[in-house]
């Protein structure tokens, strides 16, 4: 059952039509007490014979603990010690002292003491709300503190892998360069292994054919002290050997790394394919050289006038220039360096022309060795000009669909977190940094596309 309410108790002989407006007029402490118990009063009228009593403080305390706000209104005579009434005053905290009962201000010194109780309770009601609301702040802070925690650490992780990603992409870039410019094993092992030192911190790559791959995976476990990948190289879905990608036992490949690894050994595959075409161009180049050599060519001596001094030709009558003799032009051929190596086209044929110069009788001379070159160029454009192509565009393109999609889920989840973060948020221009950043991934790669494409 709830507590009456009372706004004022007044004990003493206070004027009886103070109970008008709500008072509750008793004559002694004990009546006093009995109404605290029974009901909430908000103001206390009280003399000062009352408050001298020794039990007063005791009630006042208990009176206190049950309503914080009460207010007292003290009827203190007018020759009373000022200094006692200083002690009391600290002690008990009186709103309003007056003099007499008679004190035409008395109700409104009551109703005064009953706002300024009103006043505490609603400020004491606002420092609750206040108390609560910055519990609840402090809370969204540390919620928010651990929401930015985890955000940085994603953008930390996130700009370290674009970083790492960055790195590959470019080593992946120049492996294919270095793949496409080797004119050997021996070279493609070599400058292969300077450019993904960086990345993956490749100590050693080894190609092994068959069946020598088979005893370098003997040698590996039983004396050298290297981890490493193997990949099997494929000629026309074919195993003919393996390629060997080796480190310190101290760093474990990771699955990225061997996916991205797995992908090199496609390019050493199309390599080796073109290693051999190679060959087989390098012997037909030997073929026509011993054919050539068996046929007398031209070989001509010639003076800064282009003038001939000597030929091996039966059919050479002087005075004539050689490109007179030759090809029937009254003017040098297109291209003529005297005394060095160049080719030349006439008449729908090529030569090659080498050239070395001399001194005779205290004058410069150039000895020029003409050799009929249309048939090899032929080959050698069917041989080297498609086969590197092909084997570049098919490579640029499974690398890119590899690392294409990576870059697009960095991008999609990069892209949530600037929906959900303001403009305003410092993360926000870090967030669109990595955007940007990872754009340009794919851009890169889409330029290597294009251009090993083109």
């Amino acid at each position: 059952m709830s507590a009456i309410i009372h706004k004022f108790l007044l004990v003493g002989p206070w004027p009886k039509n103070l109970t008008e407006s709500g008072a509750v007029i008793v004559n002694d402490l004990y009546e006093a007490n009995y109404q605290f118990d029974r009901s909430q009063i908000d103001v206390l009228g009280i003399n000062l014979t009352a408050i001298l009593e020794k039990r007063f403080f005791d009630l006042y305390t208990k009176w206190k603990q049950n309503n914080p706000h009460l207010q007292i209104v003290a009827v203190v005579p007018a020759d009373f010690s000022k200094k006692v009434l200083l002690d009391l005053q600290w002690k008990y905290s009186f709103s309003k002292i007056f003099t007499s009962y008679t004190d035409k201000n008395i109700e409104q010194y009551l109703n005064l003491s009953l706002e300024k109780s009103y006043q505490e309770k609603q400020f004491e009601s606002y420092k609750a709300l206040f108390e609560e609301q910055n519990q609840k702040l402090l809370k969204l802070r540390m919620s928010l503190d651990e929401k930015i925690e985890k955000r940085t650490k994603f953008l930390v992780e996130s700009r370290r892998k674009l970083f790492l990603t960055n790195i590959r992409i470019e080593s992946f870039r120049k492996a294919l360069t270095t793949v496409y410019q080797s004119q050997n094993l021996e070279e493609l092992e070599k400058n292969l292994n300077e450019e993904l030192l960086r990345a993956f911190e490749i100590q050693w790559i080894k190609v092994c054919f068959s069946p020598a791959d088979e005893l370098f995976v003997k040698e590996l476990e039983s004396q050298l002290q290297y981890q490493y990948l193997r990949f099997r190289v494929h000629k026309q879905n074919n195993e003919i050997g393996s390629v060997f990608f080796m480190r310190s036992f101290q760093k474990p490949f990771a699955k990225e790394e061997s996916e991205f690894l797995a992908r090199v050994t496609e390019a050493v595959s199309l390599a080796t394919e073109r290693f051999e075409n190679r060959n087989k161009l390098e012997k037909i180049h030997n073929y026509w050289k011993t054919l050539f050599n068996a046929i007398k060519d031209a070989i001509i001596l010639v003076d800064p006038e282009y003038n001939i001094i000597q030929t091996n030709m039966d059919n050479f009558k002087t005075p004539q220039k050689c490109h007179q003799f030759l090809f029937g032009r009254p003017t040098p051929c297109d291209g003529c360096q005297m005394g060095s190596k160049f080719e030349i086209s006439q008449k729908n044929e090529n030569f090659e022309v080498a050239g070395q110069i001399v001194g005779l009788d205290g004058r410069k001379y150039a000895i020029h060795y003409y050799r009929n070159i249309t048939q090899k160029i032929q080959l050698e454009k069917e041989l080297l000009e498609l086969a590197p192509k092909a084997e570049l565009g098919i490579l640029s393109s499974s690398i890119a669909h590899e690392i294409n999609n990576p870059l697009g889920g960095l991008l999609s989840y990069t892209q949530l977190l600037i929906m959900d973060t303001q403009n305003t948020d410092p993360m926000y221009a870090d967030l669109k940094s990595i955007e940007a950043a990872i754009k340009k991934c794919a851009e890169i790669v889409n330029n290597l596309l294009v251009n090993t494409r083109g």
